[in-house]
């Protein structure tokens, strides 16, 4: 079977940082076929709001790590919410909702105020919104295995047409809950509900 390509990108100001976030991502890909995906993912990194939203603009992503604050003067605005000015994350998250493709997303950051996590967790319905002072790099790279195996499932889902699709599909969606399990997502927090549609499938064979 060939791989499957697949794009990350991570939005992260400091350069260290955004590293050592690539590094984990390069370390999940290199893990995903021997765990059943064969993938060849490109990761994309870029530093501030206007950077990213070129690459969305211009190519189809899969997963985005954001954080937050995206240069000095917007780490003031995550410690003191202006309505009428916005840190590049949120504005990015804001933009997602236009794309014909919405990539899966998290969060990576510093301390910010409750109401910009509760909008990224229940407005924009990211997977999974981390702390950087509790950065667990199992989790992380659990959160990348997590997406990239439910965009599997996705198109597995959409060609179902044999008992033995469906056991494949099933077997796909349940590695990706495996993987969110240890990343801390819920299922809830997937945008589409494969399960449903392969419990479906399911039952015309």
């Amino acid at each position: 079977m060939a791989a499957e390509k697949r794009a990350l990108l991570i939005v992260e100001d400091e350069p260290d940082i955004n590293d050592m976030y690539r590094d984990f991502c390069e370390i999940a890909l290199q893990e995903l076929p021997s765990e059943g995906l064969a993938v060849e993912g490109t990761v994309h990194q870029t530093f501030d709001y206007f950077e990213s939203e070129c690459i969305l603009r211009d190519q189809s992503i899969d997963f985005i790590s954001i954080d937050i604050a995206l240069n000095e003067q917007e780490k003031k605005l995550i410690k003191e919410r202006n309505w009428r000015k916005e840190p590049g994350g949120i504005k990015i998250l804001r933009g997602l909702h236009t794309l014909e493709r919405k990539p899966l997303s998290v969060i990576v950051t510093g301390k910010t105020l409750l109401p910009y996590a509760t909008d990224a967790l229940h407005v924009h319905q990211v997977l999974a919104f981390y702390q950087k002072d509790e950065f667990d790099a199992e989790r992380y790279k659990s959160a990348v295995k997590a997406a990239l195996w439910y965009w599997h499932t996705v198109e597995l889902v959409g060609r179902l047409d044999s008992h033995r699709e469906v056991q494949v599909a099933e077997t796909s969606w349940n590695r990706t809950l495996q993987a969110a399990q240890v990343a801390g997502i819920p299922e809830s927090s997937f945008p589409q509900a494969p399960r449903l549609k392969i419990e479906s499938v399911r039952t015309q064979f």
